[in-house]
Formats: C-alpha cells, structure tokens, sequence
C-alpha cells in the first residue's frame, strides 16, 4: 500500500539516522517530516484503521510459527520479505519493530549460529525472544560438551528466554533402549550446564528420525 503526503509536505533533505539507547530506530518525526507523518496519519485507508485492528493485520503478517536461521545470521525463507512493512513509514516500524521477533519461533543447527545471530540483533529485539528451536544429531554425542557451551553462550545474550526446544535427530536403525540412554547423556549435562550459567530456561526434547 503506497502512501502518499500532501504536496505541502514535501522533504527538503533527508534526516540523519537516529537510535535509541536499545539499538531500534528514532523516527519519531520531527521539523517538516511532521507534517508528512500527519498527513500519512490522515490519508492511509491502514493508518487511518482503529489501533487494535491495525495490530490483527501486523500480527497477521508478522507471526511465523518456524523460522530457520543460516550460519550468516539470515532467515531462509521469504519471511524476511515481509520485514518491508518496517519501512513503510515511521508509524508502522514503532507499531510492528518487535512484532516478528516476540511472535517467531527461531531456529538454529549450531549454537555458534545462535550465538552469531544474538550479536547481531539489536539489544531490544534479543530482549524480545522467549523461545528459539535448536537441531543436533545423535552423531554429535561425541563433541556434546562443545555444542552445550556454545548454546549456553548464546542464550546467556537473550534474558528473556524461556524455552528452548531441542530436537535431536537420529537414524531409523537405532533402538529405543539405546536412544533412551543416550538421552540421559543429553538431558542431565545439559541441564547442568544451563544451570551453572545461571539461566532459568525450559527445555524440551523431541527425537527425529532420519
């Protein structure tokens, strides 16, 4: 959806770029960006729509049940695309700026990939993320103690995390008996390990054939 401003509000030169304290954009609107921040308010068939339908319709277009998260910090799929809706206009990023993060279930291979992408997010958006999906395979038991470390890493930058689901991938000719064993080589060090790095998270497990 185009918006269009008054002819009055024309933009002599563009503002410089402004950040809060937490990393998201200030474009709070100011000097002649004001008068073109009103009109939009005033023109736009969305803006113009009461604030809690408004946030249905950005809800609707931000919330993605899994997303998948490359070594290079980017999502796989076209979710991003519709990331434009932060540049829109001023009015629309300050309503959905944290919508995509609280609303999407991330997920990682590696914890070094969690850990990468966490530093690389804003301070406000890894305050957003309660919940994030990571992936191993019981081929990894052997260097276990790496990838609990690089996890703990990663989610000691994310304060407000809550649950972390874990699934662990494993081949169709293992058995029960030895996938429950190796499940409490999982889960208890894991635990530990979360504990000792003084974070107070949920853990789920799910086993994934391949």
């Amino acid at each position: 959806m185009e918006l269009q401003a008054s002819p009055k509000a024309c933009i002599s030169q563009p503002l410089k770029i402004r950040r809060f304290m937490d990393g998201l954009f200030n474009v709070s609107p100011i000097g002649e960006y004001l008068k073109l921040a009103q009109a939009n308010s005033a023109q736009s068939p969305l803006l113009r729509l009461p604030a809690e339908l408004r946030n249905k319709i950005f809800e609707y277009a931000l919330t993605y049940e899994t997303q998948e998260v490359s070594h290079n910090g980017c999502l796989r799929t076209k979710a991003r695309h519709c990331l434009s809706l932060h540049r829109v206009c001023g009015q629309t990023y300050n309503e959905t700026a944290l919508m995509f993060m609280k609303n999407t279930l991330f997920s990682f291979c590696f914890g070094s990939h969690l850990r990468l992408w966490a530093l690389s997010r804003p301070k406000a958006q890894r305050e957003a993320v309660t919940e994030l999906m990571l992936r191993c395979s019981l081929y990894w038991i052997g260097q276990f103690g790496q990838f609990r470390k690089k996890l703990c890493l990663g989610l000691g930058l994310l304060p407000n995390i809550k649950k972390v689901h874990l699934i662990v991938r494993y081949p169709s000719h293992i058995s029960d008996i030895i996938k429950n064993e190796k499940s409490s080589d999982i889960v208890g060090p894991l635990c530990e390990d979360i504990k000792g790095a003084g974070l107070y998270v949920e853990l789920f497990i799910v086993w994934e054939k391949f």
